[in-house]
């Protein structure tokens, strides 16, 4: 019986480590004119959108490997109802562009760019 239970919940973990590898592999990060977009998921879908003006902290964090390979991990802090909520974008390749972009957008939004 002992047998039994031990192969029911290798099974499953094989299950959650598949859905796991789905799961991340189906993520996703827009940038849009009104603010980024996260989606994310295999079997439900989910969604997730951030306007550009209620981002109040952002940052990038590259190490050694990943700035030889050209991505990084950004980190956007938001302000509103969701206040103090972050959101991480894990693994952006090529983050230090992707990094101005969200900067350049944010500025824009605040009024504090010249285009």
């Amino acid at each position: 019986m002992d047998e039994m239970m031990t192969v029911r919940v290798s099974k499953w973990s094989i299950f959650h480590v598949i859905f796991r590898y789905f799961g991340w592999r189906k993520r996703t990060w827009t940038a849009t004119e009104a603010g980024i977009v996260a989606r994310w998921g295999v079997i439900s879908r989910n969604e997730k959108r951030i306007p550009w003006s209620r981002i109040t902290d952002k940052s990038i964090h590259q190490g050694l490997f990943a700035r030889i390979c050209n991505y990084g991990t950004i980190r956007l802090e938001t302000a509103g109802n969701d206040a103090g909520s972050e959101m991480t974008l894990p693994k952006i390749g090529d983050a230090e562009r992707f990094y101005e972009l969200i900067c350049n957008q944010c500025d824009r939004a605040a009024g504090l760019s010249d285009t």
